[in-house]
């Protein structure tokens, strides 16, 4: 089996469900679907020092784009950027 990742650390745009998770985003004039979530974490730089340092909660999806079918779904890795002002899509796994 190969697997092929791609990154792009992009801006997308999320909708989120009530429990803040992602439902669905849209990213290059397609809309993609979260069918479930794998995996998540956090990730601050320099939390050893008093300066302001980046954090982002990542999370590890299986999605699809909402024109392909679900068989065709693929692991996608998704960030949420400092206190939640941008969710960006990191890299897409095939």
């Amino acid at each position: 089996m190969n697997v092929t990742m791609k990154s792009y650390h992009e801006p997308i745009d999320v909708a989120v469900g009530d429990d803040g998770l992602p439902r669905t985003w849209r990213w290059r004039k397609s809309v993609w679907r979260v069918l479930r979530i794998l995996d998540r974490w956090v990730l601050q730089s320099r939390w050893w020092t008093s300066e302001c340092a980046e954090k982002r909660a990542y999370l590890l999806v299986e999605a699809v784009p909402e024109t392909r079918a679900e068989s065709c779904s693929c692991a996608v890795e998704i960030y949420l950027k400092g206190d939640g002002d941008a969710w960006i899509l990191a890299r897409i796994l095939h």
